[in-house]
């Protein structure tokens, strides 16, 4: 029976390294992949006057659409915050035109104060 050898030590060396690049790259993948997927996001905030109901805003987001215009779950009726006196639509693929008939759209309620459109990026 021949005599074991220790393995070479620059060999240990290579193996290690090359398992801590695989490491770290795997972790820099799925922490971008996760991170900058949400960058392309597109939101369109439409408020409301102060006193408008949970159902105008549902009226208002119903009749308000578009094929690449997605409303957004409303919050609960029953909250009085400030925040929830608006509604949102993802607006990731909608062309100007879209947003153009959105807001043709919305300006036919009163209760509608105006349209905000931002993304991640801003």
């Amino acid at each position: 029976m021949p005599a074991r050898s220790s393995p070479n030590p620059r060999r240990v060396v290579i193996v290690v390294v090359s398992a801590l690049v695989l490491v770290v790259g795997i972790a820099l993948l799925t922490t971008f992949h996760s991170g900058f997927g949400v960058l392309g996001q597109r939101y369109a905030t439409v408020h409301f006057k102060d006193g408008t109901s949970y159902a105008e805003r549902q009226r208002v987001q119903a009749a308000c659409t578009a094929p690449r215009i997605r409303p957004q779950a409303m919050g609960p009726d029953d909250r009085a915050d400030a925040r929830y006196n608006e509604i949102q639509y993802r607006v990731d693929d909608a062309s100007d035109g879209d947003i153009a008939t959105l807001s043709r759209c919305l300006k036919r309620y009163p209760s509608v104060l105006g349209i905000d459109l931002s993304d991640l990026t801003n």
